[in-house]
């Protein structure tokens, strides 16, 4: 329900989004359509492989990736990198997230 009220929240915000329901199919799909990706959002705690997890795997492919981290967790880890890094605490409205967005796709 959280990923179907985010890309709702998204696609509102006026971006097309591909969904992913795990890190490896998410992987599957960067491999295919990496050319179309901007950016990702990502939970920090996804069955099978964790966002952190994810997103090395990607930055290996594109380091400059900007990323919106989601968590409902207290133990969020801080950003490495403000500029292209961000995370929003669950449950999040839609303008915090797309603030997040927005400000991770400005450097860019």
């Amino acid at each position: 329900p959280v990923r179907a009220t985010a890309r709702r929240m998204l696609e509102r915000g006026g971006f097309d989004v591909l969904e992913a329901h795990h890190g490896a199919y998410a992987l599957e799909r960067w491999a295919r359509r990496r050319d179309e990706i901007v950016a990702v959002v990502t939970d920090l705690r996804m069955p099978g492989m964790g966002g952190v997890e994810f997103v090395r795997r990607l930055r290996a492919d594109a380091p400059d990736l900007p990323v919106v981290f989601a968590s409902g967790y207290a133990d969020a880890p801080p950003v490495a990198d403000p500029h292209r890094e961000r995370v929003v605490a669950k449950p999040f409205r839609a303008d915090t997230l797309l603030h997040a967005l927005h400000a991770v796709l400005a450097p860019r």
